[in-house]
């Protein structure tokens, strides 16, 4: 214990003196350069000229076509795309007075194109018909020689004008031209022409720019001259311009090169970067960038610079496109292939410019060098607390240590071991200062250190990571399962946590006093009123791991993750607690900002600290990350967005243009762009269309909009930078989805036409059809009335003819009855068998006529069924004529069969024998002492069954009378009833009857009966 205690003291002091004067560090480049070649974006290795336009696109002139850069894509004019264009070879490009781009054409150097605000190509007819004009890598717009050749006599100075190729136009009115040795000034306004007093030196190498009017020469031994307006201009140099002169003085190789373009003089003194400035009348360098090592033997042949990010464009001969920026993250790291010498965790600012990590010393101002400490006598990493008096408090061992504020030596260490190393100190308002380890918590106080809590159940499977005294006496312990609540009066804690079941990362108190959780991997919140409020995070859900958050002077949060830095408004935060929905915008820092990885770490205290001059330090897994806030970029940006291309279905529209889009479109594709040269992930594009009801949607990374099938109408399409707080960069496209034709109003001017003629059609045919029904109606009820009457007058007839036929036997019955009832004892046996044979007769006529009748009465009712069956017909036309056969012997009559043996028809037995009976009583009844015939046979049509007889006959009419009894209303005799009888039952059978038949010649009745199976 005690060698372990002499080591405490005496470490820093010895580490410090055996490594002084030496960096155990690389010094990093003070800038970032990206390189775009032919493998990611450009068409061409062979960046010629360079523009950057007043929208802060940039322009590349290569030798495979014309390319706009907007710091994310390459857009490449060309042959294909853009049909103006002759050639896809450019070298020169210039702007004019009103900073619109102009193009020569390398195809026809007297054409010249021009950029439009639309940013498409096109010819510059005023520019192209002028038939002398100058333009070149330094150019200012265009210089028209012909005022000056037209008004020059001296043919000499003619071919000077028409021959020389190299010059300088300061503006469009303005040109030096170097002609061999001799160098002259043109002006069109006023005219001029004079030669520049400059005689040539030996092996002098001349390098000439331009500043706004001042026509500036660097001649042998690095001599400046100066010209305005033709006349030598006395220009001083101020002090700043010394490296570059001496860079002109050098001899031998090339070491200085001077470029002007776009207002800005860009010089090159070896690998180092300047911008040259005249200001009452005297020559300025400012340092752009130092060292830049990838020139060394370099061809290149333009830059540009954009001074309000201070980032420059090189084009080069062979390797394309250099984008140098300044470098604003730096890390601090130790050389040395023991990676864990350069894994960090706490860390605290020391004097001197100096910053204390668990594994050593950073000197950051290189005086007296860094320190790195032995592996097995560092620091534990969890907690460096730095006092109100500066001192430094951490553990070592597990032992409590507390350094004088230079960590020169210790001024106390603890003499027994704690459970643990220390995770977490701080100052309470008690003037106490409290400290935890993994489970347990300690209280120093009138130099005197005791424990509070010993070993807290909770927190030994849920450790401590760090507090901080949410209000004057509450002390808050964020743990891996939530924040428990110490009094700090008491030292009790309370059982249950506040913010159970997360993994509190940190507590962050604002300026404001408004108190931040971040947790690991439940993102980041804000307590207000007893209430933990999750915050938004951003779209990769990277801020779901939250180390550490510190408030910069700008009103900016900043927050460290596994995944890199973030930077967010306070005031975004505030809104969105307050139910804004203005939108909380997040600039993202990876590793191409300057950092060795995008891991930064926490889990200590403090995982963050800020010295004097606002400098922020962030450990990480590979460095300690340090910046300045102020120096870095506001993230809002006022640049102008265009819609390069516009297509329907791969069909391209003019957007500018009234857009009428086919109704069966399948999907509108629009490509837009916004000059922006930091990390795609901070632009922030997004679109909206009237149909979406106000809702935003982010633009692709490939920067373009993809919008699928829509109903037609009218659209408005509009884009945005939501980073631009302004809303300037915000564009849009009105386009109208045209409807179908069954969509038009026309067709629904014909449908409304077409239904209301339907409606009236509707209407008059049912007034047709219940007119129709009511003439049909009224017919009917006149038939039925008619059928009605007739059915009456039937009636009448009927009961009158039924009466008339049972009379006349029921007459003969009772007068038989009388005659025998009078004198049956007076008459023999013979007579009285006679009378009682026909008293038999008329019984049997009177039995047979009303069960005919009857069924012919069934017949004539709904509902009546005609019952099939199988019937031999030899046997059926026997027992049938049996009923005559007394009546027959008595009339003297023949009876006579011609039937076919086996002969059978399908039909209903009763129906059929009425039909027979009836026919044979009629034969009977007119034959007298002849013979009757009943003749069947079988043909085509059906069974035909023939009664024939030899009675008188029938004349024609009463033929017909007969055949139609059944349509006739009245029935006149006993006779037509019968055979209505019977033409109603062989109707019922689907049969036919017919009658032949002529006075003295006999009747023949034929019933044709179909055939059935």
């Amino acid at each position: 214990m005690v060698k372990a205690l002499f080591f405490c003291l005496t470490l820093p002091c010895a580490v410090f003196a055996q490594l002084s004067g030496k960096d155990l560090y690389p010094q990093p480049h003070n800038y970032i350069v990206q390189q775009y070649n032919s493998e990611n974006g450009l068409p061409q290795n062979s960046a010629r000229d360079l523009l950057l336009d007043r929208n802060k696109f940039l322009w590349i002139a290569t030798e495979n076509g014309l390319v706009r850069f907007d710091g994310q894509r390459f857009r490449i004019y060309n042959t294909l795309n853009t049909p103006v264009l002759q050639m896809n070879r450019f070298a020169v490009l210039s702007e004019d007075a009103r900073r619109e781009v102009l193009i020569r054409s390398e195809f026809d150097p007297s054409v010249i194109f021009k950029v439009r605000p639309d940013y498409s190509i096109a010819v510059d007819s005023a520019l192209t018909r002028l038939p002398h004009k100058l333009i070149s890598f330094h150019s200012n717009g265009i210089f028209d020689e012909a005022p000056l050749l037209k008004a020059l006599s001296d043919t000499a100075l003619q071919n000077i004008l028409l021959q020389a190729t190299t010059y300088w136009i300061l503006n469009e009115k303005e040109v030096v031209i170097r002609y061999g040795n001799d160098w002259y000034y043109l002006s069109t306004s006023p005219q001029k022409l004079v030669r520049l007093p400059v005689e040539p030196e030996q092996n002098e190498v001349q390098y000439a720019f331009f500043k706004q009017d001042i026509f500036g020469m660097f001649r042998k031994g690095g001599r400046l001259v100066f010209f305005k307006h033709g006349e030598p201009a006395p220009v001083q140099l101020d002090a700043s311009m010394t490296p570059i002169v001496k860079g002109a003085q050098a001899p031998g190789a090339q070491k200085i090169f001077v470029y002007t373009k776009g207002g800005l003089t860009i010089a090159k003194v070896d690998n180092d970067i300047y911008a040259l400035d005249i200001g009452h009348d005297t020559l300025k360098a400012k340092l752009l960038f130092k060292d830049l090592q990838f020139l060394e033997d370099q061809p290149f042949y333009s830059f540009q610079y954009d001074s309000s990010s201070g980032r420059l464009f090189i084009g080069t001969q062979h390797e394309g496109l250099f984008v140098v920026s300044p470098r604003q993250f730096h890390a601090l790291t130790y050389s040395g292939k023991d990676f864990t010498s350069n894994v960090f965790m706490a860390c605290q600012t020391l004097p001197g410019n100096r910053l204390l990590t668990s594994n050593g010393i950073f000197d950051m101002d290189h005086r007296s060098g860094d320190i790195l400490f032995p592996t097995e006598e560092r620091l534990d990493r969890h907690c460096l607390y730095k006092a109100a008096d500066g001192s430094i408090w951490l553990s070592r061992h597990k032992m409590l240590t507390i350094y004088d504020s230079t960590f020169t030596h210790a001024t106390f260490v603890n003499t027994f071991l704690m459970d643990s190393y220390i995770t977490a100190i701080l100052h309470g308002s008690d003037g106490a200062i409290w400290i935890s380890t993994i489970s347990s918590l300690w209280k120093w106080e009138k130099g005197r250190l005791s424990q509070v809590i010993d070993r807290y159940p909770a927190f030994i499977g849920h450790p401590i990571e760090t507090m901080a005294e949410s209000s004057p006496g509450t002390l808050w312990i964020a743990t891996w399962d939530g924040i428990y609540v110490c009094h700090m009066a008491t030292g009790k804690l309370e059982e249950k946590p506040l913010f159970p079941h997360v993994y509190a990362r940190c507590i962050f108190q604002a300026k404001d006093k408004r108190i931040f959780i971040g947790t690991y991997g439940n993102g980041y919140f804000s307590y207000n009123n007893g209430r933990f409020m999750p915050l938004p995070q951003d779209s990769r859900k990277y801020l779901a791991n939250v180390h550490t958050i510190l408030e910069d002077d700008k009103g900016y949060f900043w927050m460290s993750t596994n995944h890199g830095l973030f930077r967010v408004r306070e005031n975004d935060l505030e809104n969105f607690t307050a139910g804004r929905d203005d939108p909380v915008l997040f600039e993202y820092f990876d590793k191409t900002f300057g950092f060795n990885t995008n891991e930064f770490n926490g889990g200590c205290t403090p995982a963050a600290v800020t010295d004097r001059a606002g400098n922020f330090y962030f450990p990480s897994l590979n460095g300690v990350v340090y910046f300045n806030p102020d120096s870095v970029s506001d993230p809002s940006h006022n640049a102008t967005l265009v819609i390069d291309d516009l297509s329907v279905d791969s069909v391209p529209f003019d957007h500018k243009q009234n857009i009428r889009i086919p109704p069966d479109f399948n999907r509108i594709v629009a490509d837009v762009s916004i000059p922006y040269y930091g990390l795609e992930d901070n632009l922030n594009l997004e679109y909206t269309i009237d149909a979406a009801g106000g809702k935003w949607y982010p633009v692709g990374r490939d920067g373009r909009i993809i919008i699928n099938r829509l109903p037609y109408g009218k659209y408005a399409l509009s884009i945005r930078d939501r980073s631009n707080n302004n809303n300037q960069a915000a564009v849009g496209i009105t386009f109208q989805v045209l409807p179908h034709w069954y969509d038009t109003r026309l067709f629904y001017v014909l449908l409304v036409v077409v239904l209301v003629g339907v409606v009236l059609l509707f209407f008059w045919l049912r007034t047709r059809i219940l007119r129709n029904q009511n003439f049909r109606l009224q017919a009917k009820v006149e038939e039925r009335t008619s059928e009605l009457a007739q059915s009456t007058l039937l009636k009448q007839k009927l009961v009158s003819v039924i009466i008339h036929d049972l009379r006349s036997p029921l007459f003969s019955i009772s007068l038989l009855i009388n005659h025998l009832t009078r004198y049956h004892q007076e008459m023999d046996v013979p007579e009285i068998h006679e009378q009682l044979e026909q008293l038999d007769d008329a019984c049997k006529g009177i039995c047979r006529f009303t069960t005919d009748f009857l069924t012919w009465f069934n017949s004539q009712k709904d509902g009546f069924t005609v019952r099939y069956e199988e019937i031999h017909l030899e046997e059926f036309i026997r027992e049938t004529g049996v009923l005559y056969k007394d009546i027959l012997v008595r009339k003297k009559i023949d009876f006579y069969t011609e039937i076919p043996p086996g002969l059978t028809m399908v039909s209903d037995r009763n129906i059929l024998a009425i039909i027979i009976r009836n026919l044979l009583d009629n034969a009977v009844k007119y034959t007298i002492a002849g013979s009757i015939l009943v003749r069947v046979e079988q043909n085509m049509d059906g069974i035909l069954v023939q009664v024939v007889d030899t009675g008188p006959g029938m004349t024609a009419d009463k033929v017909q009378l007969l055949l139609n009894s059944e349509h006739k209303n009245p029935v006149d005799s006993t006779s037509s009833f019968g055979y209505r009888f019977i033409t109603e039952l062989v109707r019922r059978l689907d049969g036919h009857l017919s009658i032949d038949s002529a006075p003295g010649q006999g009747t023949v009745v034929s019933v044709l009966h179909p055939s059935r199976a």
